[in-house]
């Protein structure tokens, strides 16, 4: 038996896979190129001039995709916010209570009353036993 999955939650989740593979794609981005850089040293003779190269175009281009990611990731989620606060709450969406208003029961000279009051033991008491 399927559960029925809202709308709202396929997006969640197709939001979780995006931001889980954003790392992934970072670290590709950065590994790919080294190797590419690296492939080209030896293939030159050069010395790891062109895998430092192909490390730090790697670590741009993938930070570029990453924080590119992000901020779509980040303007689906607002409009996506927005959209949700301007549905009509039905009667059968469960609602918040409301907040009890705060009282004051105690005041402190009840609160000091009653620690005088208390069964209090010295540490003293503990080493007869």
């Amino acid at each position: 038996m399927r559960r029925e999955i809202s709308e709202r939650d396929e997006e969640a989740t197709r939001n979780l896979w995006r931001i889980s593979g954003m790392g992934m794609e970072l670290a590709l981005a950065i590994g790919v190129m080294a190797l590419i850089g690296y492939g080209l040293d030896a293939w030159l003779g050069t010395s790891p001039t062109l895998t430092i190269i192909g490390l730090v175009v790697g670590a741009l281009a993938g930070g570029y995709n990453f924080v590119r990611t992000a901020l779509q990731l980040n303007r689906a989620a607002q409009a996506s916010y927005r959209n949700r606060r301007r549905e009509p709450v039905s009667d059968d969406k469960p609602r918040m209570a409301e907040p009890r208003p705060w009282t004051a029961d105690v005041t402190p000279d009840d609160e000091e009353e009653e620690w005088e009051s208390d069964d209090f033991r010295e540490p003293d008491d503990f080493d007869k036993y």
